[in-house]
């Protein structure tokens, strides 16, 4: 028997209402009490297996602050949650914890929430509303609350519809965008930052394809691929490179910094002399483009360190090589300048390397805790060999990840510090096998 009611469990349909009733009874009291209990169970997981069954036709879903309302795909509309200010739309006040059938509609095509407000779509184009209404969100013409879904207007060419917090935005089948409720940042995007209770037109244009609403602001998208972004920007949420709000629609525009040209050839520079190139920075895109400049040596100086440039707006930058000391070999100086990050903030990074290792700083004492650093392009993939003044190896250093430097603690091969005095080095790879040499000064 045990079997049996297991087998029946584990494979739907589960049971006819004769074959339950029957396995349920028991002739003694005992047995029917444990008979009981195991058929509440069984009665449980048939109605989780059928809810769940059904449960696999929701078509599409929108949140507000507190509340739900989805839709299924047979066009009838549920709502469940918070519902104070009659936003799930079911005729009175009452919060419900579980999907509530609204109405009896099968011809709902699309629905979005606000904080406490609800507008949707049907499949004939009329726009619906209800919920919360102090600034006019519902755009009927009132600042009255209500709690079943109420026509906003006559029109039949509603198309999509987006609720904010306290605003809504609406595009209509024709292109045009309409725009109504609270409007103190400029989200309803009509010049002003007055509240409207009725839909809006928002200017003239009858290319938009989609619109969103925030909090406070609205983006929205034409036809032509263009972005556009209107309302409270106090965290830069417009994308226009600044934080100022906008009461119209304004155009989103990438910012895009342009470096000409990107490599700079110092030539041959000994110490005591300096060298200085230059090259523009361009904003190419929109907006506002800030940032600073920043040089990977100590004996480059770039002028100016910080720029601010406007759309189209370009800057000179100079950038001066002065070595800091002698080197035995000739060397000439390359450049290349980077754009570390990008946006309404920029970094540009310009990067001088010598042909041949060169060390920093020099001379170096041992009682600081710097390292002393190799820089070149002589380095990557490299070897730098460190020997005393009578041609003792004092330690061997290897770059294998591809850098242009190599770093030295100042310690030989058995990890014990140098002693202070001039020491000589070697820098080599396998592309320069001879490489090249020069000197440092250990002091206290």
């Amino acid at each position: 028997m045990r079997n049996e009611i297991r087998s029946k469990i584990t494979r739907p349909p589960i049971f006819s209402g004769r074959k339950f009733a029957n396995l349920c009874s028991g002739k003694s009291a005992s047995g029917r009490k444990k008979k009981f209990w195991f058929c509440i169970f069984v009665f449980v997981f048939i109605t989780g297996y059928i809810t769940t069954a059904n449960a696999q036709n929701w078509s599409s879903v929108s949140c507000g602050t507190y509340h739900t309302i989805a839709r299924k795909t047979d066009g009838t509309l549920w709502a469940w949650g918070y519902n104070w200010n009659g936003q799930l739309g079911l005729g009175d006040t009452t919060d419900r914890n579980t999907p509530t059938k609204v109405g009896t509609d099968t011809n709902w095509a699309s629905v979005s929430c606000g904080a406490q407000h609800t507008l949707a779509i049907k499949t004939d184009g009329t726009l619906w509303a209800w919920g919360y209404n102090w600034n006019g969100q519902l755009g009927l013409g009132d600042t009255t609350e209500r709690n079943t879904p109420t026509k906003v207007g006559t029109e039949t060419n509603w198309s999509s519809v987006s609720c904010g917090v306290y605003h809504t935005l609406a595009r209509k089948t024709d292109g045009t965008l309409w725009a109504w409720g609270a409007n103190g940042d400029g989200q309803l995007g009509l010049g002003d930052t007055t509240d409207r209770y009725t839909p809006t037109k928002v200017g003239t244009d009858t290319n938009w394809s989609s619109v969103s609403c925030g909090v406070w602001h609205t983006i929205a998208r034409k036809t032509d691929g263009t972005l556009w972004a209107w309302g409270a920007n106090g965290n830069g949420q417009l994308g226009l490179g600044d934080n100022t709000s906008r009461n119209t629609p304004t155009q989103v525009t990438q910012v895009i910094l342009s470096v000409n040209p990107t490599s700079l050839s110092f030539g041959e520079i000994v110490k005591g002399q300096s060298k200085t190139l230059s090259f523009t920075l361009t904003n190419t895109g929109g907006g506002t483009l800030t940032g600073n400049l920043t040089a990977n040596q100590p004996w480059i100086s770039v002028s100016p360190t910080s720029f601010s440039l406007g759309a189209d707006e370009d800057k000179t930058i100079s950038v001066t090589v002065s070595p800091t000391r002698d080197l035995s070999d000739k060397v000439t100086y390359t450049g290349t300048v980077s754009i570390t990050s990008n946006g309404g903030n920029a970094t540009v990074s310009i990067s001088v390397i010598p042909t041949c290792a060169i060390c920093y700083p020099e001379p170096i004492s041992l009682s600081s805790s710097k390292e002393l650093t190799f820089w070149g392009n002589g380095v990557p993939y490299g070897t730098i060999r460190i020997y005393t003044l009578t041609g003792e190896l004092v330690k061997e250093l290897r770059e294998t990840e591809g850098k242009d430097r190599i770093t030295y603690d100042l310690t030989n091969e058995d990890g014990q510090k140098i002693i202070r005095g001039i020491y000589l080095y070697t820098a080599s790879n396998p592309k320069e096998p001879k490489g090249n040499r020069g000197k440092f000064t250990v002091v206290k």
